[in-house]
């Protein structure tokens, strides 16, 4: 009498359900995040290699102008912030405290386009704007960080963060459910695993 046969195993339709979603996610957060996944890959590179890219280097530029007396007599803060902007001041104005009369005092913005530092002279009104800047590199890996970029692109590097955990969770899911490439995904793991590790352990100062 012949053996009989063993049925293949059938997986839950919760099981069928978690690979459906797995490989939706993985494919569409993809294809969402696949130019700001792009973006950090490059500019992580640039900030590996600064010399490279010049951003080592920056170019300062200086002007001088008098703000009227009506602008200074109120010390009110957004009126000297947005006349300081009328005449090309750009980013985030950093935090500053009127001083006492007939003494200067410093204003800087920052974005990550520019850094800007106007120094106030009282009573006259006399003002050395200077700006800093490095380029579209200097930008490029300044939106890398999110360093003086904002509320709003602090949150696309947060999604794009999420984006990824997402790719490489459901990636995971659909690396198991595929039994002849696991223990090949196995072995390909604890490489990667050992050879982070081993990079650590003896080239990191």
């Amino acid at each position: 009498m012949a053996a009989p046969k063993h049925l293949p195993h059938k997986h839950g339709p919760a099981y069928k359900a978690l690979l459906r979603y797995s490989r939706a996610l993985h494919t569409y957060a993809s294809i969402f995040a696949l130019i700001t996944f792009t973006f950090f890959a490059v500019t992580g590179f640039m900030l590996n290699h600064s010399d490279w890219f010049g951003l080592d280097s920056t170019h300062d530029s200086e002007s001088t102008l008098t703000i009227p007396a009506d602008v200074l007599a109120g010390k009110d803060k957004l009126v000297l912030v947005e006349y300081l902007r009328a005449h090309g001041v750009t980013g985030a104005v950093q935090q500053f405290d009127w001083p006492d009369e007939g003494e200067p005092f410093h204003v800087a913005f920052k974005s990550p386009r520019s850094k800007s530092d106007a120094d106030i002279t009282l009573p006259t009104g006399e003002t050395r704007l200077t700006v800093q800047t490095q380029g579209l590199p200097g930008l490029m890996t300044r939106l890398h960080t999110a360093k003086d970029a904002g509320r709003v692109w602090q949150l696309l590097v947060d999604a794009t963060a999420i984006f990824l955990l997402f790719v490489c969770l459901s990636g995971l899911v659909l690396w198991q459910s595929l039994p002849k490439r696991r223990k090949t995904g196995i072995i390909a793991f604890a490489v990667s695993l050992l050879g982070i590790g081993l990079a650590f352990w003896l080239f990191v100062p």
